[in-house]
């Protein structure tokens, strides 16, 4: 599930475009992401960021860069989502109800902002196919077991089949963004030259199904 929000403070002047270089993922890329909440929220910023440069620089686009306060902004809300159990650009918590609420203490110049909200599981699942529990306490699945064998209260007694990666830095903000180019909301958003500034985090939930979800916030602007 995606959800986008953009709002205009100012009118939008086009202005020149500029060379995208290449930017490298940022080192400690490939860690798998923690599930205490010790997750380094600067270093998925810098991760989902590399992901939509890319896009940016097939369109001839100026790279996008991130901005901590941004991110704080945006790690607070993803983690207000998991806590309250929502997934919405508008929030339950006093103080934080609008992007606006949640930028605001920011201290940021903004004239044009705009949020994406995005979420794919802990592991690299693609929803609706069926999966079998190999470890749920080590989020250890599977789509099947192959030519395994299993005994009749259904545990694995032969070889199994691949298991489901986890996801790290990297792999999660792939998938991500590659959620918001399907969707042409988000893609606008990501692609827009008026933006030139990003903050993102990500919160995840409780693992009921499949070790939780990640729910990702990347906020915009001008």
């Amino acid at each position: 599930m995606l959800k986008t929000l953009t709002l205009l403070a100012a009118l939008a002047l086009p202005g020149a475009v500029l060379a995208c270089p290449a930017q490298p993922l940022p080192d400690g890329a490939q860690a798998d992401l923690p599930r205490d909440g010790s997750h380094d929220t600067a270093l998925f910023s810098l991760a989902l960021a590399h992901h939509v440069n890319v896009e940016r620089c097939a369109e001839g686009l100026s790279p996008i860069a991130p901005i901590p306060g941004l991110n704080a902004a945006a790690a607070a809300h993803s983690r207000d989502m998991a806590q309250y159990d929502f997934f919405d650009h508008v929030s339950p918590v006093e103080g934080r109800e609008t992007l606006t609420d949640r930028l605001s203490v920011t201290g940021v110049s903004l004239s044009r902002i705009a949020e994406n909200l995005g979420q794919t599981f802990v592991v690299d699942y693609e929803p609706g196919r069926e999966y079998r529990v190999v470890d749920a306490e080590n989020c250890e699945f599977t789509y099947n077991f192959g030519s395994g064998v299993t005994d009749k209260l259904g545990s694995v007694v032969g070889r199994r089949a691949e298991l489901l990666d986890y996801r790290t830095y990297d792999s999660a903000a792939q998938a991500i963004v590659a959620g918001w180019m399907a969707s042409p909301p988000h893609r606008r958003n990501m692609l827009d030259p008026a933006f030139t500034r990003h903050g993102a985090g990500f919160a995840i939930t409780d693992a009921d199904t499949l070790c939780g979800r990640i729910l990702a916030t990347q906020v915009l602007i001008k």
